[in-house]
Parts: C-alpha cells; structure tokens; sequence
C-alpha cells in the first residue's frame, strides 16, 4: 500500500514539473520576439526513490529551476562591438547631413569660385562695359553667398547634432535608471529564493543598450550588473549616473557633455575621447569633421577677400576712387558666413576698381585680380587648390567613417547572429517541447489513475 500510496505522490509532483515545462516553452514562444529575451529551460532531475528487496525504485522527477540560454564569451563582446557600431553610424549621420561640399554640386562654391574668375576675364576684355561690369559684380555676389550658404549649412548640422545630443543625453539617463532599478529589483527577488530571469534579460539588454549609447563597460558585482565608462561609474548597484549638456562658448556656444557619476561626483566636463558609442560619435561628426570643415571654410573666405581685396584696394574706379574693398569679411571666425560684397559697389558697379587709372579701357587692376586664381593665399595654396583640399579632407574624412562603420556593423551582425542562434528562440522546438509536455502529462495521469485503481482494489479487499 505504501507504494501505490508513494506512486500517487510521485505522479502528482510529475504532474506539476510537467505544466512548469509546458508554461516555460508557452513563456518562450510569447517572447519570441521580445528585444533582449533569452530562451528559458525547466532544469529536469531524476529522483531516488525507495528500495524493494534488492530493487531499487526510481522517485520520478524534480524540476531544479528555470535557466536561460546565455553565452558568456558573445556576452562580453558585443557591447563593445555595438559601441563602435553607434559611433561610427552616429558620426557617419551627423557629418552626411549637409551637400555644400560637394564637387560636383553645378552650383557650388567650386563653381562659383570660376565662375567668379570667368567673370572677371570677361569683364578685362571690355572693362568700360556697363552690363560687364553688373556681371561681375552679380559673380562676386553669388560666391559670397555660396560660402555664407556654406556656413548655414555647417551650423545647422552642428545644431542639429547638438539636438541629437541632448535626445541621446536623455535616453542615457533614462536607460541609467533603468538598469539601477533592475538591479534593486533581482536584489529583492534573489532575496525571496527565486531566480528573476526574465528581470535578468531586460537588465542586460537595457545595460547594453546604454553601452551602446555611451561605450560603457559592463562588469557584475554581487549579483548587480553595473557600468562605467572609464573612471566615471554610470551605474553602481541603484544608482545611476546624469549626463547633462552646457553651452560651450569656446566651441561657438555648441554644447558640452557633462556627468555626474552614479557616486554623485560632479558633474566632470567629458571630450569624445572620454566616452563611446553614439555620444561619441556625435561629438567626434560635430566637431571633428564638421568643426574643421567650417574652420577651414572661415579661413579659404578670409583669405581670398584678403587677397582679392589687396588687388582691388589699389586700384581705381570710374569715379576715380580707390582704396575701396570688393568683399567685406571681417575677422577669420565666422568669416564665410559674413563675406558679402561692399554694399557701395553692388549699388553702384562704377565702383568696381577695374584699373590703374580711371580711364573707361583700363583693366590693367583687373588682370592683377584675375592673377590671384593661381597665386597661393596666406595657406600656402591657390584659391582653387585651397577649396580643393578643403573639399577633398572632408570627402576623406566622411569615407573613412562610413568604412568604419560598415566594418563595425559586419563585426555586430556576426556576433549578434551567434548570440540569437544561441540564446533565440525556436516556435517549432517550443511547440514539440509543449507537445512532450502535454503527452507526459497525460500518461503520468493515467499512471495516477491505475495507481488509484489499484489502491481502491486493495483496499476494498476484506
């Protein structure tokens, strides 16, 4: 009686390992496509059970817990590889953003540039020429307004990237706190005996995600699963560290990250180098390769009205005035968005310095104008040359990001197609596993149902 009695306990704990395995399989396919899940498995264990004479019995089944699917070694590496993978594609965005640079944009500053010099020498064929004169001017108009719509262009992308900034600051911190929250709350249910895996997933797939954000570092301690980006903690244990942003007036009033370590020290002034991923990659498209673009704009605009205004200066217009700047620039930081032609020559185009005397035939000053298409400009280089380079190292710049990132995202996809064939889960397993579940179930219920049988037999018996 004691086993049939026995039988009936072992079949009602079968039963019960059995709806764990089919609501584990059930949990996995609803989360099939759940950002971050790891398949989970019922852990089965036989049992021992009693000894009759010289045979042993077996004690049916125990479920020792729920694990997921996890690969360590993939684990370690795929933060950093989205990291890398964030900041080039970030940096890749911010830089793309503007066409003023093109070379073969028909109406460009290269353009204007020869059309500007084109005018000129037309204009040294017939110098007295009223409609010569107003093409001329309309020329030089037209590349001032070519480096101002340069400028705006390279301001608005680094404007545009200081709003990806703060988007990108707010999703840190929001993410920080996030994970800080996980931790605290496996703490309570490791504390209860139970192991959160599904709590587990979402923390590591928000860490990563903040890794990926800021390049951080993911490293666990005692259970909590914490974050830093080089001596800055972004997250310890429940707390969490703040990005912020200030204006930087010695970077033209864009903005300048900031943190305040989850220890609360702060808040630290942070450079691109200081962090990862896709803050870094904003910073690094900002002022890396737009930056230097618009310095370098700044100084081609510069010194070309320099140079073109030290030819015209010394020349003399119709009027028999001279001395009189063509192209009014001021100083070199921010000079391509102000160079404009002198508001006196646009009203009056006898006022353009076409020669040494005031004579109408003159164009003695003009062809010392058109001279300076090949003379090099205080960079060492002839204006074509100088908008050539210029063009040239922000080309450069922006294909070596964009091979970078190709690279990175190679390298992410690869390892995140590990990971998925590892940890991912598969509707077709989980609906076989459910299927043995369920006929497990139903054959341990007939077990329970003879073993009842039989116990009511023997104890009818008189």
């Amino acid at each position: 009686m004691s086993n049939l009695l026995s039988q009936l306990g072992i079949g009602a704990n079968a039963l019960g390992v059995q709806r764990s395995v089919s609501a584990t399989a059930s949990h996995n396919i609803e989360n099939a496509s759940t950002p971050g899940f790891a398949r989970q498995r019922v852990e089965l264990a036989s049992l021992a059970g009693t000894t009759f004479g010289r045979v042993a019995l077996g004690g049916g089944v125990e479920a020792l817990g729920v694990t997921q699917a996890r690969d360590f070694f993939l684990d370690a590496q795929i933060p950093a590889a989205r990291s890398a993978t964030a900041a080039f594609d970030a940096a890749v965005s911010v830089a793309t953003a503007i066409t003023t640079l093109d070379p073969n944009d028909e109406y460009g500053l290269p353009a204007s540039l020869s059309n500007f010099y084109s005018a000129l020498r037309n204009l040294s064929a017939r110098p007295g020429d009223p409609a010569s004169r107003q093409a001329a001017v309309r020329a030089a108009e037209t590349l001032a307004q070519r480096f101002q719509g340069g400028a705006r262009d390279l301001a608005a992308a680094r404007a545009a990237a200081d709003d990806e900034l703060r988007a990108t600051v707010d999703g840190a911190n929001q993410l920080g706190r996030e994970v800080a929250d996980l931790n605290a709350q496996i703490r309570v249910a490791r504390g209860s005996g139970a192991e959160p895996n599904d709590l587990i997933a979402r923390r590591r797939h928000l860490a990563e995600e903040l890794a990926s954000l800021t390049g951080a570092e993911l490293f666990e301690d005692h259970g909590d699963l914490n974050l830093r980006t080089g001596a800055v903690g972004l997250v310890m244990g429940d707390r969490a560290a703040t990005f912020s942003t200030e204006p930087d007036a010695a970077n033209g009033g864009h903005l300048a990250l900031q943190v305040t370590g989850a220890d609360a020290t702060g808040p630290e002034a942070l450079a691109s180098r200081d962090v990862g991923g896709r803050l870094a990659g904003i910073l690094d498209g900002r002022d890396r390769v737009l930056g230097t673009a618009e310095s370098k704009l700044d100084q081609l605009a510069f010194d070309f009205a320099a140079s073109i205004n030290g030819v015209h200066a010394a020349g003399v217009a119709l009027d028999g005035s001279s001395g009189r700047d063509l192209f009014d620039a001021g100083i070199v930081e921010g000079a391509a968005g102000r160079i404009d032609v002198n508001a006196a020559i646009t009203g009056d185009p006898r006022l353009f310095a076409a020669g040494a005397t005031a004579a109408p035939g003159d164009s003695t000053n003009l062809l010392a104008m058109i001279a300076t298409e090949s003379a090099p400009l205080a960079s060492g280089s002839d204006p074509r040359a100088a908008l050539s380079e210029l063009i040239g190292e922000f080309g450069s710049a922006v294909s070596q990001i964009e091979r970078s990132a190709e690279a990175a995202r190679a390298v992410g996809s690869h390892l995140d197609g590990l990971r998925e064939s590892n940890r991912g889960v598969s509707i077709e397993e989980e609906i076989v596993r459910m299927t043995q579940a369920q006929r497990v179930f139903e054959a341990v219920t007939k077990v329970i149902k003879t073993a009842d049988e039989m116990l009511g037999s023997l104890m009818s018996i008189k």
